[in-house]
């Protein structure tokens, strides 16, 4: 059958019919089931009824200590559905044309959300994204309201800029009040954003420094929660650690990790620090957004972020763009395998899925081309901008889109069609013969299968001295701790050296850790190294009291003994034998889906009742078709959370078309799992 979900333009105007519940009689029934699709049948003859977009909103909401992020859908007839945990699958949405040019008409450039949004939705949909997130905001009109209530149809939850009404203006907070009071009773609403990159730009060179930039931002995110507390405040931060020798220009903006990562520095707030900014400077933002390019692997980063926060964090942007330098051309394969190895790496790590996970998912970036940011806006140019982060080692701003301008999709967009499925993630690789290499030196290096998960240098670097990464096991493609302890500032600093001892000493039996020094490990002779020495040698080490300072490396499982060593700063490799298994440390299993039973139930006023036998916290898409020999089947609504092993759906055509048919079919397509808290 054709599956191929359609918009239909004539519907969108009865997605904003009356937003007000009532109660039916119901009568009469048939239904026909068919393999995992619930199918069936209702006969009507009357006009739409009153189940149009909910004028309560979805509850999105945080707790203390926790790394979830927690949902409450509102549902048809207004009630809220049983919290879950989301997994983020989300997307970047700035729609351009070719010709675009918002910095000469940036009111102007709002047109685009309106002209494109009928094509893309149902295009991210058809990906299976749950999240989008916008850069700017679509104002407060009735084009704008029209907008997320496709998404609320599409089952797609949109966060929406608080501070950027338009292109070039992207630090004001005038319209704060407006916006959120206009959509904070949306359904389809998640949170609130505030920012972007601001920690790297200071909201485009608006402000002079760090902190003020953080007032700002604290500023805003106090504004929200006095206006809505229905709904978190989300930042969009970049890396978490630039070093100051590294600090990105031209505002000359860094952030260290944490005091721990530059332990030089002081800490009286002349020095930024992330952790400072999370935890004093911005205390009311209650999830934050990464922004990461640290090329084929996220690296340490949720390791990092584990370090100064338990509030929620995903990963706002991630990814590769499609044109490649070395062959002077498109590689759009390129592009689907970085991004995916990417999603690959942080699937495992998930907070919602995993009873250890650190991220709640991630946005790709970007859903389409943008051909207005690097010259001619009706060129699609490419760039000269280097950019270690990226595969070619070039930012080519133009050509990240997952589909092109366009929307034709890319390989990119159909890869994480497979990924993003309710069992996407048996297409991600395991890895039961992992091949290690560590290296060190003037640099540390971690690499699995030949991709580097570690690089740091010492100094301002944060590299120096020991740096330890242990392998998850269960999976063997990704690292699923890191830690770097600067041995050598603290190399007079006894209880300092017998808390390294400690954790050596702590890490579980069978564990895979790779060690290697960066710059120098601050190891001598005194009686305060011992309890470093005497953890390494339980490991296996017979290298490391007599290796040079400025080099050694190992590769050992814990309880069993080393696997290689070495005091040069030639890399070591060995091939591990794991026993992997994907389902390891999930919060619940994921169980096969069965075929349910439907029920269509005719009310006594025409409008359709779809009852099916669902399944707790599973996510469901129904479709309708008026004629079976036409197979031509279309999207009614996406996104609907089953609260039990009962859901019932009412059609007024709402979302349908308006009015409704004599005779109508139904299926229902299980498209997504959530978690229960």
């Amino acid at each position: 059958m054709n599956t191929d979900l359609r918009p239909l333009s004539s519907e969108e105007p009865m997605l904003r019919i009356a937003r007000r519940y009532r109660q039916s009689i119901f009568h009469g029934a048939s239904f026909l089931v068919s393999g995992l699709l619930l199918l069936f049948s209702l006969t009507s003859d009357s006009y739409a009824g009153a189940f149009g977009v909910p004028n309560q909103p979805t509850v999105v909401y945080t707790q203390p200590g926790d790394r979830r992020i927690f949902v409450q859908e509102r549902k048809q007839d207004g009630m809220l559905g049983t919290p879950y945990a989301i997994t983020i699958k989300g997307i970047n949405w700035s729609p351009s044309s070719t010709n675009s040019n918002p910095a000469a008409d940036p009111k102007g450039f709002r047109q685009e959300f309106f002209k494109w949004y009928t094509t893309d939705i149902p295009l991210m949909a058809n990906m299976g994204a749950n999240v989008v997130r916008l850069y700017y905001d679509m104002g407060t009109n009735s084009q704008a309201e029209a907008v997320l209530d496709m998404f609320y149809k599409y089952g797609i939850k949109v966060i929406l800029p608080v501070n950027a009404p338009y292109y070039n203006d992207t630090a004001n907070s005038n319209n704060i009040s407006a916006l959120v009071n206009a959509f904070k009773n949306h359904p389809a609403i998640f949170g609130w954003g505030v920012g972007n990159e601001w920690d790297i730009n200071y909201y485009y060179g608006t402000f002079n420094n760090l902190q003020a930039a953080a007032q700002f931002t604290e500023s805003c995110a106090q504004q929200i929660a006095i206006l809505d507390t229905n709904h978190p405040v989300v930042s969009f931060y970049g890396d978490p650690h630039i070093p100051l020798s590294t600090a990105a220009q031209p505002y000359n903006s860094y952030h260290y990790l944490n005091p721990d990562t530059a332990p030089w520095q002081p800490t009286d707030g002349s020095v930024n620090f992330t952790s400072i900014v999370v935890s004093n400077w911005v205390p009311s933002v209650n999830i934050w957004g990464l922004q990461l390019y640290r090329n084929a692997s996220f690296t340490d980063a949720f390791s990092q972020w584990a370090q100064v926060s338990t509030k929620p964090m995903f990963v706002a942007e991630f990814g590769a763009d499609s044109f490649d330098h070395r062959i002077t051309a498109e590689n759009q394969l390129m592009q689907a395998n970085f991004d995916s190895g990417l999603w690959d790496e942080l699937f495992f790590n998930i907070a919602s899925e995993r009873t250890n996970g650190i991220v709640s998912g991630a946005f790709g970036f970007a859903f389409a081309d943008e051909w207005y940011k690097n010259g001619n806006p009706g060129i699609h140019d490419i760039s000269q901008e280097t950019n270690a982060g990226q595969p070619d080692g070039f930012n080519d701003e133009e050509w990240f889109g997952w589909l092109n301008i366009f929307r034709q999709p890319k390989l990119v967009y159909a890869a994480f069609q497979q990924l993003f499925l309710l069992n996407g993630q048996n297409t991600i690789p395991l890895l039961s013969n992992p091949v290690l290499n560590v290296s060190s030196g003037g640099v540390a290096v971690f690499q699995v299968n030949g991709k580097t998960v570690y690089s740091r240098a010492g100094g301002d670097l944060g590299g120096r001295g020991l740096n330890i990464g242990i392998l998850d096991e269960k999976t063997g493609n990704r690292v699923k701790e890191y830690r770097h302890f600067d041995t050598w500032y603290h190399s007079g600093d006894a209880a300092y050296k017998q808390s390294v001892g400690n954790y050596l000493s702590n890490i579980p039996n069978g564990s895979i850790v790779m060690i290697a020094v960066a710059d120098n490990s601050g190891l001598f002779t005194y009686a305060m190294d011992q309890p470093i020495y005497q953890s390494l040698e339980a490991m296996g080490s017979t290298q490391i009291r007599t290796a040079p300072a400025t080099s050694w490396a190992m590769i050992a499982v814990t309880g069993m003994g080393k696997l290689a060593e070495t005091s040069t700063t030639n890399s070591i490799a060995v091939t591990n034998i794991l026993n992997v298994d994907r389902d390891a440390g999930r919060r619940y299993p994921l169980v096969q889906v069965s075929g349910p039973v439907c029920q269509g139930i005719k009310q006594s006023n025409g409008d359709f009742r779809v009852t099916f036998q669902s399944q707790d916290a599973f996510v469901y898409r129904i479709e309708y078709c008026n004629d079976l020999e036409s197979d031509i089947w279309q999207l009614a609504q996406r996104g609907i959370v089953a609260d039990g092993i009962t859901t019932t759906w009412i059609d007024d055509g709402s979302f349908t078309g308006g009015v409704l048919p004599n005779r109508r079919f139904y299926r229902v397509i299980v498209v997504d799992r959530t978690t229960r808290s």
